[in-house]
């Protein structure tokens, strides 16, 4: 029953891990757009 138990929360970590990988790509990717779109403004004013 215990070793059940432990199984069931590793699952749950590893999804989490998954989880904050995934938004931390995100995150680096809408950055990433938004500084693209911030060079193109900075670029058409000058």
């Amino acid at each position: 029953m215990k070793t059940h138990e432990k199984k069931r929360t590793s699952e749950i970590e590893k999804a989490q891990d998954s989880v904050k990988r995934k938004s931390m790509i995100i995150n680096a990717m809408v950055f990433s757009i938004l500084s693209f779109i911030a060079v193109l403004l900075i670029t058409q004013i000058v």
